[in-house]
């Protein structure tokens, strides 16, 4: 599971990062390029710019660090997410298709746009709450417990969304 960089997280992410982690979570938590439209998750950098970019300047820079980005809820009725603009952007690794704060119909347009796009499909839970924690995560095939392992798992594994159940997760494929 991920979560963004605590410290942009809202208030209480610092109790959400440790009642995850003394659940023996593994947590990799990267910082988000916020603001219409381009709220965008990266792994594999040291931060985000000190002034706002675009879109495509955030994903340049990722990818000159051979960082790891993705577009979070690019469907949900908040006006930051890339939306159809998923088309236009060059150089995203991942759509965040299954989202814990975003309604089912806007995440199945995102796993669409994801699949017609060849993106890696990842799930996050977008907890604000600690019962929202792990409501959904990514499933990598390998344990990875480093954040430089995690980058590398991202980019060159199988990455498919999953599904707390209550007693464990299910990996989906379609939801």
């Amino acid at each position: 599971m991920h979560l963004l960089d605590r410290q942009l997280s809202p208030p209480g992410g610092d109790r959400l990062y440790r009642q995850a982690k003394g659940a023996g979570r593994d947590l990799h938590h990267g910082p988000r390029q916020h603001g219409p439209p381009r709220d965008i998750t990266a792994w594999g950098i040291d931060g985000i710019p000190d002034q706002r970019v675009g879109a495509q300047d955030f994903i340049d820079l990722v990818r000159e660090k051979d960082g790891f980005c993705v577009s979070c809820h690019p469907f949900r009725s908040n006006n930051r997410g890339l939306r159809e603009h998923l088309r236009d952007v060059h150089g995203l690794d991942g759509v965040e298709v299954l989202n814990g704060s975003t309604p089912l119909e806007e995440n199945r347009t995102a796993l669409r746009f994801c699949r017609e796009l060849g993106l890696k499909a990842i799930g996050a839970s977008d907890a604000h709450v600690p019962e929202q924690v792990g409501k959904y995560v990514t499933w990598l095939p390998e344990t990875v417990t480093t954040l430089p392992d995690f980058v590398t798992a991202l980019h060159t594994l199988e990455t498919r969304p999953a599904i707390w159940t209550g007693s464990g997760y299910d990996v989906v494929t379609e939801f």
